[in-house]
């Protein structure tokens, strides 16, 4: 070591202040996580009640078409979160409290998310990345009972699109700022 690598403090030193061992959250960050709650719970509210809008031959005993509109719904605000380029902890935020929330407004929509396969159909669908929403919307139709048929086909694509919409501006609403 030289002589001049080597300094001398003077009279106007002053001891560096320890670093906090603490761990801070940012108020902005605070506001995140506050706004990403306030938007998972809007998007279960939303599903809830775009599900519960009739459509079609609603007495076909053969299906539930609100249940199955219901999980497109869910699937479709789901992957648009997940997609989101945005902090993995605002993602989960938002997923955790729109589950909690659609849990709390309609519970047989919420156990059909995890209990009845169709999550798994459409992600199989989703992630071919081949012309997804007529993948998508193919799904809807045989879940929906109604394999191959064009109008189902139709709607199914239609509500997934619609709802990736709908939470794209349900999370601009809440500020969540998304990385470009």
């Amino acid at each position: 070591m030289f002589d001049e690598d080597i300094k001398i403090a003077g009279e106007k030193f002053t001891q560096r202040p320890k670093p906090n061992t603490q761990p801070q959250t940012s108020t902005s960050q605070t506001e995140d996580f506050e706004n990403a709650k306030r938007a998972g719970v809007k998007l279960a509210e939303k599903i809830v009640k775009t599900a519960a809008v009739p459509w079609g031959e609603e007495q076909d005993d053969s299906f539930d078409l609100k249940l199955q509109r219901g999980l497109l719904l869910a699937f479709s605000a789901v992957v648009t979160v997940e997609a989101l380029a945005v902090a993995e902890r605002v993602k989960d935020i938002i997923k955790h409290e729109f589950y909690k929330e659609l849990s709390k407004q309609d519970a047989g929509l919420y156990r059909g998310t995890t209990d009845s396969g169709a999550f798994s159909f459409y992600y199989l669908a989703h992630r071919r990345g081949i012309d997804v929403e007529r993948r998508i919307g193919q799904t809807f139709a045989m879940l929906c009972s109604h394999d191959g048929d064009p109008i189902y086909q139709e709607l199914g694509e239609a509500l997934f699109c619609s709802m990736q919409s709908k939470t794209m501006k349900i999370i601009a609403e809440f500020c969540i700022i998304i990385k470009g």
